[in-house]
């Protein structure tokens, strides 16, 4: 399946990542899930949103790839690199992750997602001054030996990571949750 049909199921309603997961290990096409009737799309969707997953399927499918163009469209406008799991670019390590993610939206260096040495910094938003000196501190002291420093960008401890790398000229990597879906 490619990233666009996949992209476009992911924003289907009802439709997550347990859903595409099963999908892309039964080697079902996009063809053939859109041949398929209400009950043999409910052998593959489960859920409590299944059965509107299953009408927008069986309905409205081509406006959500309509939606899923302009998205893509907008990420590569933004240079955003969408990384999907069946793409040669996907991190190795995330696929063995129990639930690992259908999609990674990249922006910068895709490379240090596959880093050696990665270390992740993550705490409070109401950290104290002394909780911030440490921080700096840790990010710098691994930075310097080649870290990878990931964390969100949440103020507080994750940010207080990322500047404290960056003061260091090392790697950093900030994690958001998927706002697509």
């Amino acid at each position: 399946m490619n990233k666009l049909d996949l992209f476009t199921l992911s924003l289907i309603d009802g439709i997550g990542d347990k859903t595409l997961l099963n999908i892309l290990n039964r080697n079902i096409s996009i063809n053939q899930i859109l041949s398929y009737d209400s009950s043999e799309l409910e052998k593959i969707i489960k859920g409590s949103r299944k059965y509107k997953a299953i009408d927008i399927l069986l309905n409205h499918y081509d406006s959500i790839q309509d939606q899923a163009d302009i998205l893509i469209n907008d990420f590569q406008n933004q240079n955003i690199l969408l990384v999907s799991f069946v793409c040669d670019k996907y991190p190795l390590l995330y696929k063995r992750l129990h639930n690992p993610p259908i999609f990674l939206y990249v922006k910068g260096n895709l490379d240090l997602l596959n880093h050696r040495k990665s270390i992740a910094i993550v705490g409070s938003r109401e950290c104290s001054a002394i909780g911030l000196k440490i921080t700096s501190s840790i990010s710098k002291y691994f930075a310097s030996k080649g870290y990878n420093i990931v964390s969100g960008l949440a103020t507080g401890i994750d940010t207080a990571a990322h500047l404290a790398t960056i003061e260091e000229e090392g790697f950093t990597t900030a994690v958001i949750p998927d706002v697509y879906n």
